[in-house]
């Protein structure tokens, strides 16, 4: 059982919904010790991505 207002893990597969539509899948998911969270990648419309390039000078 959770703590409460502990997220819960995701999990493989589970679905990203936005506004009530699927807008993804969750592809995988690990704990990241550095950042004391859980981190994950998932597959998403392309409308919902963003470009970013860890460690640049955004102007």
């Amino acid at each position: 059982m959770l703590a409460a207002g502990t997220p819960r893990r995701p999990k493989r597969c589970h679905l990203v919904i936005e506004d009530g539509d699927i807008a993804g899948r969750v592809a995988s998911v690990a704990w990241s010790p550095a950042l004391q969270r859980y981190i994950g990648l998932a597959y998403v419309r392309p409308d919902m991505t963003e470009k970013k390039i860890a460690g640049s000078d955004p102007s």
